[in-house]
């Protein structure tokens, strides 16, 4: 095939007749190091803030979690099965059972409240754990129930642990004296009773706790393990009532808001390009749409506080990331993050603003209907009044539905705008829904694209911080009974080891000693470091591949050039401009020795005159 067949006539390469391959640019412009650090940076500072409101919240507003005992409320009498398994109220009203069922979600909510508070009373009642009424009622007088429960909790742990290792060792001892022919199928069987209770007292199960004790005092070498066999039954029952006043406590909402969003965004990438299973994509992200739809309206002062502290976040963060990859897209030029950390701050108020605006004039074209329709009430001249005015009314939802369909289709634009053309608020919001509204299908079609690839991406850097996680576990030594509390190795206690799903499976903090308990804390800080920086990527890619997109859809619709960008000059360069166009206009003596060409006037006319008069003079003499 010749040259010209991948050739236009005006000679650009074929490829420019399909833009949208600008797109797949994406992952190395995404991966650069200054973006991903900004990114990383965005996102510390809102997981910080995240928690500390939950800190700051009410305990009374916190998630309602569903303990595994409330099997009540998870009951489908139609169909006569359990449906789900609910964590918490969140996810059960993600599920659409709250509108299923046709119940209400706060009676729901109240139900689990109450059956939590009744599993804890059953248990703190319990004779063996020594709670009178009397210190019942004080307890929750005082709010110190579940304080007062943590610390009896730890001390009659420690106490039990280690009557659990003696009492391990010493049957470890006495099976090894025997030396029987079955001994080793009884020092498995003692290994997993061992294993078990100590389990049980720290927050595990609690089945075949009876049997496990057996197995553990079966022997009549010992005294007094009548009072051994209290101490750890106490202990257990200890964990459960813990665990159930933690369970009362409920979930901080930023907590269970952002893992709930990111469990769902890994598994509508994973259902889309590992199992092409495209109603698995819809049915995570309708769940998404809904856990954004249950924060505003059961939480929405922690909804508007948590989204201002977001959107300043992302003006100076995102912005910035705009800014780089608009110069690299246009002008192949690479800023590093504190020259675009400068630009995005100096337009912040208009980085910040931009997608909230929209809102606010939707909010206000609410109340203006809202307002006039008092008038209803009025017998018998409102409902006249109502149907004169109904049409300003559909006017005014018109343009709302205008405002609400460029905002759901059009904010992604509105940084990129801001970055590449330097402007405003109002003008980024005027761009990005013409651009929406005039080149719609085309629009669609750029953001599938960048979706299915960016899913792909995002699942490959997934797995290659897998790879390292699993690669640095793998290479680790996992010592043999080196745990303090437990028999099994130290690495396994302070790591357990990480899936492609779960980089951070759950750790037992209640089996671990206080050097373990450091130990796994700082591991901790390191694998959450590199789930953030995966993440990290997401929001990279998010906000590069966007500024891609606004330039093909700009060249589109205002026929502007894909290298015409927003340059921004600071002092220094203005002023050393200034002193180069100043420079030719200094004089030069070979230049004041030609006569001018225009008359002048008698007193500078002299002085050419009698300059070789004298040099003449001198001559002659």
């Amino acid at each position: 095939m010749s040259e010209q067949d991948f050739n236009t006539n005006n000679g650009s390469s074929w490829l420019e007749n399909l833009p949208f391959v600008k797109i797949f640019q994406g992952f190395r412009s995404a991966v650069q190091f200054g973006k991903i650090a900004l990114a990383l940076g965005a996102i510390v500072v809102i997981f910080l803030m995240g928690w500390i409101l939950d800190g700051l919240t009410s305990p009374f507003v916190n998630v309602v979690i569903i303990p595994e005992e409330n099997q009540i409320l998870r009951y489908d009498s139609e169909n006569n099965r359990i449906e789900g398994e609910w964590k918490n109220e969140l996810e059960y009203y993600a599920s659409g059972q709250a509108f299923v069922s046709g119940r209400d979600f706060k009676a729901f909510r109240m139900d689990v409240i109450n059956e939590n508070e009744k599993l804890l009373n059953d248990i703190v009642k319990d004779e063996l754990l020594g709670y009178s009424e009397s210190d019942l009622k004080l307890y929750y007088a005082n709010n110190t129930l579940h304080s007062e429960i943590k610390s009896d909790y730890k001390k009659d742990k420690k106490e039990a642990l280690s009557l659990l290792k003696e009492r391990y060792e010493k049957q470890k001892e006495i099976i090894r004296i025997n030396d029987e022919e079955d001994s080793d199928m009884k020092q498995a069987r003692l290994r997993d009773a061992y294993f078990s209770l100590v389990s049980a007292v720290t927050g595990g199960s609690e089945i075949n706790q009876s049997a496990w004790i057996k197995e553990l005092y079966k022997s009549d070498l010992d005294q007094k393990l009548g009072e051994e066999k209290t101490k750890i039954t106490k202990a257990i029952k200890r964990a459960r009532a813990y665990h159930l006043s933690e369970v009362t406590k409920g979930q901080g909402v930023f907590s269970a808001f952002v893992t709930f969003k990111c469990q769902r965004m890994y598994r509508g990438v994973k259902a889309l390009v590992l199992d092409r299973d495209l109603g698995m994509v819809k049915k995570q992200i309708y769940e998404m749409l809904l856990a954004t739809c249950w924060l505003t309206r059961f939480h929405p002062v922690f909804a508007i506080v948590m989204m201002l502290i977001g959107l300043s976040v992302w003006a100076i963060a995102g912005g910035a990331i705009c800014r780089m990859t608009a110069l690299q897209f246009a002008r192949d030029e690479r800023i590093g993050p504190v020259q675009a950390l400068k630009f995005s701050i100096s337009k912040f108020s208009s980085f910040f603003t931009a997608p909230l605006l929209p809102i606010m004039v939707i909010i206000l074209i609410g109340i203006l209907v809202f307002l006039p329709s008092l008038v209803l009430v009025i017998p018998f001249l409102g409902e006249i009044l109502g149907g004169i005015f109904m049409p300003i009314a559909l006017i005014a939802g018109f343009i709302m539905a205008v405002l609400v369909v460029g905002l759901m289709g059009g904010f992604n634009l509105m940084y990129p705008a801001i970055a590449v053309e330097g402007s405003d608020c109002f003008d980024a919001i005027s761009r990005s829904l013409s651009y929406i509204y005039d080149r719609p299908w085309r629009m669609g079609f750029y953001t599938a694209v960048a979706g299915i690839y960016g899913a792909i991406c995002y699942l490959f850097v997934r797995f290659f911080a897998f790879l390292v996680l699993i690669g640095v576990r793998t290479c680790c030594i996992n010592w043999p009974d080196s745990s303090r509390v437990a028999d099994r190795g130290i690495l396994d206690a302070i790591w357990p080891r990480p899936s492609l799903d779960n980089f951070q499976p759950d750790i037992a903090w209640a089996s671990l000693g206080g050097s373990e308990c450091l130990g796994a804390f700082l591991v901790w800080i390191w694998v959450s470091l590199v789930a953030a920086v995966v993440l990290a990527f997401a929001v990279s890619f998010f906000f590069s591949v966007n500024t891609k997109i606004y330039f093909l859809l700009r060249q589109r619709v205002d026929a502007t050039e894909l290298d015409e960008v927003f340059i921004e000059q600071d002092v220094e360069d203005l002023v050393a401009e200034e002193a180069r166009t100043e420079e030719p206009a200094s004089p030069a003596p070979a230049q004041e020795a030609v006569p001018p060409q225009t008359p002048e006037s008698p007193e500078s006319s002299e002085t050419p005159h009698e300059e070789p008069d004298e040099s003449q003079k001198d001559k002659k003499e």
